[in-house]
Parts: C-alpha cells; structure tokens; sequence
C-alpha cells in the first residue's frame, strides 16, 4: 500500500527514484554553476529537478501528468536561452517529441479516469494501455523513438546536457517501471536498445554523441530487468538507473570540461588532455570502468543483478553480455582519443587543456567517489528498495563475468588501434578527419558521424526536418503558427498510436 504525505507519494519505488535524484542534483548544479551560467539558467535547471522529483512523488495521475509537462517546457527553455545557432530548431525538435508523448499520457489519464473515475495511480484501463506505453516509449527514449537525444544533448551548454541526461530519460524508466512493469515485449525491446545503442556509439567520432547513444544503450538495460517483472529485475533496473545517473553524469561533466577547455570534443582532435587535466582524467577513467562494469565499481552491481534477472532468458542475457563487450570497446576509445592519443598536427584543438576550476572539480570527484562507493559498501545503499533481501554479487565466478567483458572489450580496441596503425599511410588518415571548430559555441554543433545509407538517425532526422518544414509551410500559409504547430503534433501522435497499435 502506498504512503502518502503531504501529498508526497512515498511508495518503495518513489523512494528509490526520488533518493537517486537528490543524490545527484547537488553535484549537477555545482557542476552548472561552476561554468558561471545565468541566474535565469540556475533557476529553471532548479525548476527542472525539481519537476522530475514532482513526477517520481505524484500522488495520482493529474500531478503525474502536470510534473511531467512541466519539466518539457523548463527543457525547452534551457535549451534555447543562449541562443545559440541552431538552438530553436533543436528546441523545437525536442518540443515536438515531447509533446506528442504528452497528448498521449494526456489521453491515457483522460481514458483511466473515464474508466475509474478517479486519478488514483492503481490498475490501468485496457484500453489506455496503448498511449501510457507510446507516453514512456518516447520519454525513456526507446528505440525507434529515441532520436530527440542525440539531436539535443550535443547542441546544448555542455553543464544542460548533464542535468537533461541524468533526469529526462530516467522519468520515463520510472513510467514504465511504476506503471508498465512484467511486459515481456518491453525486455526485449531493451535489450535491443542496449546492443543498438552500443553498435551506434562504436561510429561516433564526438565525446557527446558517444555518450548519447550509451546512454540510450544503458536505458536499454533498465527497461531489460523492468520488462521481466520480477523482483530482482525491478531492483537490477531500478539500480543500474540509479549508477547510471551517477556515472553517466560524470561522463558528460568530463566530456564538456575537455569541451569548454579545448573547445572541441572530435575525439581525433582533442588527444593528450590527461598530460593537462590529470583530474578529470581520473575522473573519466572512473566513470569508464564503472559504465562498462568493472568490479567493484556500482555499474558492475547493477549489471550482475541484470544478468542474474535475466537467467533463464537467454537471449536478453546474452544480448547484455554483447553490449557489456560493446560498453567497454567505446569507452576504451573515448578515453584513448580524450586523454591520451596524440592528436594530429594537420587539425590541432583550438584551446589549450588546463584544468577545470575548483569546483567543477570537486563535482567531477564526488561522482568518481560515488561511483566507487556504491559499489564497494553494496548493499548498503540499498536497503530501503523493495526491502529485498540483499542478492549477492560478490564471489570469482559473478566477479569473472563482470571482468571478461571489460577485458574482451578492452583488448578489441587494442587490437582495432594496432590493425589502424599498420594500416595507416604517411598522410592523415580516415580516422583523424574531424571539421575544425575555432570556439566552444561552433563546437557545441560538432557535425556528425559519417553516415551510411541506411543509418536509422539519418532517416529520422529527415523526416523531422520535413516535419518543421510542413509546420512553418502551414503557418505561412495560415497566418498563425499554433496551426502548424497543432497539425503536425496531430500527425506525429496519430502516426506512432496507428503504428504501435498495429
């Protein structure tokens, strides 16, 4: 039975949720403040946690509902105060996906309450099943629904990009973990975000699109051990949502403070900064290890959880399995190029690496030291969950499994570096192609990876660039953009309830 106080829903899995969003609010703003954003900027990231917590706590669902809107327009906002090139088309993209999932959480509460009369989060209606699970497909950012994030968080201020990247995919894993848990199609949906996620980071030539399509891959795993159901899943879920937020954020502070300090995050381009910047460097090895499961790092915790949960579904096991050697490969790479690979002379960074202040500092190192300790004290964060008993996940074997595909991964880049080596010519190389950006704001917009003809992104950026296209016809045409606006929010929710109803 859930607890109310205050209005305040206090359930185990609120509680879980709400916990990891305190824990990492404090060193994102430090983060954010440290960069000497804009009051107004501080505010509305305040305003935006604050919504997420208003989410995780709702009491029922019209809270849900105006928390959730909430934290769209506070994102839509941040993204486009610095006006900076671009911005309001990103904005706009985003505002697009977010809306669509809005209306149909907006029809899915409208059909539950017609169906219960009442607003109480309890057992869903049939029929508003459909729009609940089109609402947290595209907030948790599911593939095929996930293209908003990597067309967002690496044109953003590199500090938005670690708030937006903690909170807005983790409040649709809570949708799907509070309202839509045991769906066996949802597991298996996850664990083809996971190896997708992780085959789409593998061609990223930018610090930041890498990390957006891990973190689609890691959001991947969570919706793994939530699709199952069963405890264990929902606590390995709810736990590696937990990690995540803490080393995925430190992952995107270490990625813009080489940003802001180089002024460029093209991986060929940006080499040596760990000479310059032995913190962050630290700090980047930490959030490595521990994203691609290192024992006795806390993403190592959470995936044997996983792999235990998943016993018995080999395919979703071993789909994690791949995308753990996946994992490790492209953060074995982010921090080679980062850090330690000596960049070409023919395309040099354009700022020179020092490090960050103080107190971006000391919040890159409370998340390394959170990172290491969530994992090396487990459980003892963790005992407010569900009160479970406590599964073990110490002992050689579950510590061999987290080691060999770290290892596997790691000695594949090894050899792919050795193979590109001999492979190289006297002239620049394939791989130390990266379009010079001379600023922090140019390299905020870092052009993208090569594409291929049957890149799934290349697809879905078209088709919102004929989107907006449409929308700005029609509001010529009409004399009032709100037409626009409608008719091709209209049309985007049409599409994807036709589509996931079929």
């Amino acid at each position: 039975m859930e607890d109310l106080l205050l209005g305040i829903d206090l359930n185990p899995l609120s509680r879980v949720f709400a916990a990891a969003f305190i824990l990492a609010a404090v060193p994102c703003l430090v983060y954010l403040l440290s960069l000497r954003v804009d009051t107004r900027v501080a505010v509305a990231a305040i305003g935006f946690i604050a919504a997420a917590l208003g989410v995780v706590t709702a009491p029922d669902f019209f809270w849900f509902l105006i928390f959730w809107e909430l934290m769209m327009l506070l994102t839509c906002w941040l993204i486009v105060q610095e006006r900076r090139p671009g911005g309001f088309t990103v904005a706009y993209r985003y505002f697009l996906a977010h809306v669509a999932a809005g209306i149909s959480l907006f029809f899915a509460i409208g059909i539950q309450y017609a169906t219960t009369n009442s607003f109480e989060m309890g057992a869903l209606a049939p029929e508003a099943v459909p729009f609940f699970v089109v609402a947290c497909l595209i907030k948790a950012a599911v593939v095929p629904l996930h293209i908003w994030v990597p067309l967002t968080y690496p044109s953003v201020h590199p500090a938005v990009a670690v708030i937006l990247s903690a909170y807005t995919t983790k409040v649709g894993v809570y949708a799907f973990a509070r309202l839509l848990p045991g769906i066996p199609w949802i597991a298996y949906a996850g664990a083809f975000m996971a190896l997708f996620g992780v085959a789409m980071a593998l061609r990223q030539k930018t610090a930041r699109q890498l990390l957006c399509y891990h973190l689609i891959s890691q959001v991947g795993y969570m919706i793994v051990g939530i699709g199952i159901g069963s405890e264990l899943g929902l606590i390995g879920g709810t736990f590696h949502m937990r990690n995540n937020m803490v080393y995925k954020s430190l992952l995107f502070m270490v990625a813009g403070a080489v940003l802001h300090r180089t002024g460029t995050d093209v991986l060929a381009r940006v080499g040596g900064a760990g000479r310059s910047m032995l913190l962050t460097f630290g700090a980047g090895l930490i959030g490595a290890a521990a994203i691609a499961g290192l024992p006795p790092l806390n993403g190592y915790v959470s995936k044997t959880l996983l792999k235990a949960a998943t016993e018995g579904h080999p395919f979703l096991q071993g789909a994690l399995i791949l995308a753990g050697i996946g994992t490790a490969f492209s953060f074995a790479k982010f921090t080679w190029y980062l850090f330690l690979h000596k960049p070409s002379s023919e395309a040099p960074a354009s700022g020179e690496a020092r490090e960050m202040t103080p107190a971006a500092c000391l919040a890159m190192a409370s998340l390394a030291l959170l990172s290491i300790g969530l994992g090396v004290f487990y459980p003892l964060g963790d005992a407010c969950a569900f009160n479970p008993t406590p599964y073990p996940v110490n002992g050689v074997e579950k510590m061999l499994w987290g080691v060999i595909p770290v290892f596997v991964g790691v000695a594949l880049f090894a050899a792919y570096r050795g193979i590109v080596r001999a492979a190289k010519p006297s002239k620049r190389t394939s791989e130390d192609v990266g379009k010079p950006t001379g600023s922090l704001a140019s390299a905020s917009s870092p052009s993208r990876s090569e594409s291929l003809p049957w890149d799934v992104d290349v697809v879905y950026s078209w088709l919102l660039s004929r989107f907006f296209q449409v929308s700005r016809y029609i509001a010529m045409r009409t004399g009032d953009a709100t037409h626009g606006y409608v008719l091709v929010i209209t049309a985007i929710m049409v599409a994807l309830v036709v589509f996931f109803s079929w």
